[in-house]
Parts: C-alpha cells; structure tokens; sequence
C-alpha cells in the first residue's frame, strides 16, 4: 500500500538515505522507517520507504523491497506502488509501505533489506549514485533476526 503527501502533510522518515545516496530517476528517494532492527521468525517487517516526485514517469515502475538471509539469497518480496502514476505531480512524496514475512523457520542472524525502484516493463533497476556503494542498484538496511523461543 502507498500513500501521497503534498505540501504541509508531507511527513519526515526516521532515517536518510545514507552517505548522501541518490537513485538516478524520477523520483528522489527521502529516506526509510523499519518498525524493528530486530525481529523474530514468524514475524513480518514493516519498511516504509519515502520518495519525492521529481518528474512524471510516462512509464510503469516499482519500487523494490527485499529481505535477503544473511547467505544473501532472498527470503521475501515486498515490490509495489501503491500510489498510480497517473495522479502524481512533481513535489509530492509518495510513501510506499512494504511488508517482508519472516519464515517460522528462519535461522537467526544478521538480515539485510533492500530497497530501490525500477522499469516495470524492461525490470532495469535504477542505478545508485553517491554514499557508501556507488554504481550500485539498491540501497541495503541491515536487520538482525532473532533465535525463536527456545531455540538457540
């Protein structure tokens, strides 16, 4: 789900998008909300991600959220636009909610989500520039999942 501010109602994420990295779009990427650093197996991670229209798109994107393991192979999806394109306008700041189960089963450790946007129709994701990983396509968020009860 998504939601759209302009003017006076546009709220401030938590967190900025880190190192003073951009993401060569559209859109401005804000900054993000995790409504824990820590969770437990079976629980689901809120990750809001905050964006700014620079320019109408004339074609359909998405904007990314993955959970990845601490392998880093994916554990769960959660793309999407909440908001359509057709009822932007440049300076609204459009916060997409996604939402990221964690399996009952998952081993504990050290989590990582990433975020970004991307082309619907080619899946070309758009590239990061500046901070900590530049030439990069995603932004990462570390998350630290921990053992079930009385598990080790």
């Amino acid at each position: 789900t998504g939601v759209v501010y302009r003017a006076a109602g546009t709220p401030v994420p938590a967190s900025a998008a880190g190192g003073e990295a951009a993401i060569d779009g559209p859109l401005d990427f804000l900054g993000y909300t995790l409504d824990a650093e820590n969770v437990s197996p079976g629980d689901s991670i809120v990750f809001q991600t905050y964006w700014r229209v620079i320019d109408v798109p004339n074609r359909p994107l998405s904007l990314l959220a993955h959970l990845l393991g601490p392998d880093g192979t994916g554990v769960a999806v959660g793309d999407g636009l909440g908001f359509p394109i057709e009822q932007w306008q440049p300076g609204d700041v459009i916060v997409q909610r996604h939402v990221l189960p964690v399996l009952p089963a998952a081993p504990p450790g050290t989590y990582t989500v990433i975020t970004g946007a991307y082309w619907l129709d080619t899946l070309e994701r758009w590239p990061v520039t500046g901070g900590a990983s530049p030439h990069a396509d995603v932004l990462s968020v570390p998350v630290t999942l921990d053992a079930a009860d009385g598990r080790p």
